[in-house]
């Protein structure tokens, strides 16, 4: 089981590529670090620690286990795989300025599937307090099911009270059984990468494979893709919308977005012929939305 932190959350909500960086801005501040992080200088690599600063030219390399975020006061980067790594080139992926479009059409539909859907089989019920038997001598913090205490998070999203999601939803982990655990990971890693928790949130939407049978199979994907270019794991984004755009089981509506991250994620990995590919893609199929003005500010870029 992947472990939980308890700890406030910041209740704003916190999307991917909602920053414009300024050219000619300060250099990045390295704010935390984890193992073996180095930067390329005079053809060599030099190991970096926290509170240095590097300029957006730089050449970074993460080993196994590794960690970083750095920032400029506006803006932070994350890096949580191994690899070599050109400031420049994660700058230039993330510099696009985004609406808030796919996260409030992810928040729309899986209102719209929830609403409609009065045959959907509830989860398997969780055991209520007086029928629990201890599980790791931790207490049943309330007398709800599994099943509610999800749907309790799920209306705590409605009023976009994201921490009281993620007590919630960790509740709902914690005591959920094999059949309840999906769908509870699901809304945690969503409700954490809500929160800004993206290393975190990542942890519990990669617990469980996207099932294309769950009912929230297409906002798992966009989200999880999403939760890896947020730590510039343009690779694992990259392979995972690309399965889903291949299988007959992907929605229509999701194909402009499912392009424009495939086409950040080319980009954030230096692939520009193939981000331009993708990116051209959204404008033709979708010339009208805010996916394709996403898409047209970075290939003017």
């Amino acid at each position: 089981m992947v472990s939980r932190r308890v700890c406030p959350f910041v209740a704003a909500v916190v999307l991917l590529l909602t920053a414009v960086f300024p050219v000619g801005s300060e250099d990045f501040g390295i704010q935390y670090r984890e193992g073996e992080v180095s930067i390329h200088h005079s053809e060599t690599w030099k190991p970096i620690s926290i509170g240095d600063e590097i300029s957006r030219d730089a050449v970074l390399r993460l080993g196994v286990d590794s960690y970083l975020e750095m920032g400029d006061g506006k803006v932070i980067l994350r890096i949580a795989r191994p690899g070599v790594y050109r400031v420049a080139d994660l700058l230039e992926a993330h510099a696009a300025e985004a609406s808030e479009s796919l996260f409030t059409r992810i928040q729309q539909r899986l209102r719209r599937v929830l609403s409609s859907s009065t045959e959907r089989a509830p989860a398997v019920a969780g055991t209520r307090a007086d029928e629990a038997a201890p599980i790791a001598e931790l207490e049943w913090l309330g007398g709800d099911t599994v099943a509610e205490l999800i749907e309790e998070g799920r209306l705590a999203l409605d009023d976009e009270n994201i921490d009281t999601a993620v007590e919630l939803f960790d509740e709902a982990a914690l005591f959920a059984t094999s059949a309840e655990e999906p769908e509870a990971a699901f809304y945690l890693g969503y409700s954490l990468f809500l929160s800004g928790e993206s290393r975190e949130a990542l942890q519990w939407l990669q617990l469980h494979e996207p099932d294309t049978g769950a009912y929230y199979y297409h906002e798992h994907v966009m989200t999880l893709a999403q939760a890896h270019l947020d730590v510039s794991a343009a690779d694992e984004a990259i392979a995972l919308l690309a399965g889903y755009l291949q299988s007959a089981a992907h929605e229509s509506e999701l194909l402009p977005a499912a392009h424009l991250l495939m086409g950040i994620g080319y980009r954030m990995s230096g692939r520009l012929s193939r981000a331009h590919r993708e990116l051209n893609r959204v404008v033709s199929i979708a010339p009208d939305s805010s996916e394709a003005a996403v898409a047209t500010q970075l290939l003017g870029r």
